[in-house]
């Protein structure tokens, strides 16, 4: 059998999916391609390749769990790269330089109603009027931005940032309507009207704790107490709690919960001078946050309880709360992974002035009781129900699920929603992840690169942070960033480092184009004349594991990698060509202005 090298770029860890959708960035951010354009300055590039995934990148580089980084091959070397830091920066770059996106019609005359103006809802809208489909995006609130704008509080998502992301979105020609209520008759309506209705509307009913007491006003929905504070318009404006919502100023409250919610709850709270406790009926491990949350609230004085659940509320004479809390333990691990939790019967009392729940939300899909759900929550149809197809996405489409809530995983679902539209009225598969072979730590010829310290962000300290709404922490520097990207591996890609060249004694020529994010593109190719031991070398030097020895059979099937091979004949005549050509436009440059 007969082999030779090629260029077969790999996914790197931080953004690859397997077919299941697990590990590295759910919105398949092409992370080590923006973060390579971060490093050489090349900010409007890195900008446009980040757009092509993320419209809310801004957003996720504050709050995101960032998954990309516990998977970052550097982690294993000394310290994973701040990607979380950098999409932040290069977002806020692009924002403050009023960078807008392409546009490509492919489908022009399709239209498309979207209802919901939540992250999956929006994210749905921006890909597919990329894609030329006209869009109308629907909203009951009467702002954008789902749960991003009224759950997510400012310290975590500055409004100014959802604004810029907002506008960024509405400059293709997106409209978005608020206060428009969607109910059955709407629906109908909406389904006669357009050729497409994604249905976007997220999860904001709260689920109960089935226990006596739950109805007392003084027990209150997570995502309503964060509203409250959101929507107020007084609070929006100032940023502080200084004469709002006075009735919680120095109260108790217990947050019953373990997710995002509840820990917004908790934080929010804390800033409105509450004492604070958590308390969750599983352990600290098993919380659906990122660990290093629970830390921050720790600093900022919230107090956690685990293994304890409440089994009822009453209300004292002197209008607090009663709460008899009943100690939980682990019992056998559950199909999802998880042990099961078993009540023990033995109860403790606690005061409280308010409780809040937040153990986790669920869809309200009560416009769709006549119809009929169909092929795993995609699509939709009922009968008299109008011409268009019906998809979901979002938390609408999760249902309860750890990933309700997370909003990375939303746009992600809205991508995917919008990719089966383009799929459907194209009639072309879209493939939403790929095969290549994922560029794992052992692939990658460390002794190439040299150890350096993560870049640090500055963070506000945690007795600054409760008497106001101020954001957490500061974006880098321009030069911050630069360093900070240039620690990545950039595994699987070639960044034109010229290794492969220097090894292969001739055998390997290099292409004068400039770098782009496109895995398509060829910066070196195989003179077969020369093709030698030394040609396979350059293959295993390759610090990035960008390049591959394959069969002759694999090459002639696939026209990428038949297009990188070329002879010394012809390369020595498309040279000298290429080089007259320069040498003709240089004499025009020079003389033009004589």
């Amino acid at each position: 059998m007969i082999i030779k090298p090629v260029y077969q770029y790999k996914k790197a860890p931080c953004f690859s999916r397997d077919s299941g959708g697990q590990n590295g960035c759910p919105a398949w951010n092409d992370i080590p391609a923006f973060l390579y354009s971060i490093s050489q300055g090349s900010f409007e590039q890195a900008f446009q390749i980040i757009k092509k995934t993320n419209p809310f990148s801004g957003g996720c580089g504050r709050f995101c769990d960032h998954p990309c980084e516990s998977a970052c091959n550097r982690a294993k070397f000394d310290s994973p790269v701040n990607i979380r830091d950098l999409e932040r920066f290069i977002s806020d770059y692009g924002y403050t330089n009023n960078l807008l996106p392409d546009k490509i019609d492919n489908f022009a005359g399709k239209s498309v109603a979207i209802i919901g103006a939540g992250p999956a809802g929006l994210s749905s809208a921006y890909f597919l009027k990329l894609s030329g489909f006209k869009v109308d995006v629907l909203e009951k609130e009467n702002i954008a931005g789902g749960m991003m704008a009224l759950g997510i509080p400012l310290f975590r998502y500055p409004r100014e940032i959802l604004e810029w992301e907002l506008n960024y979105i509405k400059s293709l020609g997106i409209n978005i309507d608020t206060n428009i209520q969607v109910d059955s008759k709407k629906f109908k309506e909406l389904c006669k009207t357009y050729d497409y209705v994604l249905i976007a509307t997220g999860a904001h009913k709260s689920r109960k704790l089935g226990i006596p007491g739950e109805t007392l006003k003084e027990v209150i929905i997570g995502i309503d107490f964060l509203k409250q504070f959101n929507l107020h318009q007084k609070f929006r404006n100032s940023k502080n709690f200084e004469d709002v919502h006075k009735e919680y100023q120095g109260k108790k409250l217990i947050v019953v919960g373990g997710g995002y919610t509840a820990i917004d709850v908790a934080r929010t709270a804390r800033r409105c001078n509450m004492k604070v406790s958590v308390y969750y009926r599983r352990g600290e491990s098993d919380m659906n946050i990122h660990p290093g949350d629970t830390i921050e609230c720790k600093k900022e004085g919230i107090e956690f309880h685990f293994f304890l659940s409440p089994a009822q509320i009453d209300k004292q004479n002197d209008g607090s709360l009663l709460i008899k809390m009943e100690q939980m333990k682990t019992g056998e691990m559950e199909a999802d992974g998880k042990y099961s939790i078993i009540p023990t019967e033995i109860f403790s009392d606690v005061e409280t002035d308010f409780l809040v729940k937040a153990i986790g939300e669920t869809p309200e899909l009560g416009f769709l009781k006549e119809f009929e759900i169909k092929k795993n929550n995609v699509i939709l149809k009922a009968k008299h129900s109008g011409s268009a197809d019906i998809f979901i996405a979002g938390d609408a489409r999760f249902g309860y699920a750890s990933d309700v809530g997370k909003v990375v995983r939303a746009i992600a679902s809205g991508r995917k929603s919008s990719d089966e539209i383009i799929q459907h009225a194209s009639g072309k598969a879209k493939v939403w992840y790929s095969e290549e072979t994922i560029a794992q730590y052992n692939s990658i010829k460390t002794k190439n690169f040299h150890k350096q310290a993560r870049a640090r962000v500055s963070h506000l300290k945690p007795e600054l942070r409760t008497s106001n709404f101020h954001e957490l922490s500061a974006s880098l520097e321009s030069d911050e960033a630069i360093y900070a990207a240039s620690r990545c591996f950039n595994c699987g890609i070639c960044i034109q480092c010229d290794m492969c060249y220097h090894y292969s004694q001739g055998s390997i020529a290099k292409i004068d184009t400039p770098w782009s994010d496109d895995r398509k593109k060829r910066y070196f190719t195989f003179i077969e004349d020369k093709i030698c031991n030394n040609t396979l070398e350059a293959v295993h030097a390759c610090p990035r594991n960008a390049m591959n020895i394959t069969n002759l059979d694999e090459i002639s099937k696939n026209d990428f990698l038949k297009s990188q091979y070329t002879t010394l004949q012809n390369y020595t005549s498309a040279h000298v060509s290429l080089t007259r050509e320069k040498r003709k436009n240089l004499s025009k440059e020079r003389f033009k202005n004589v």
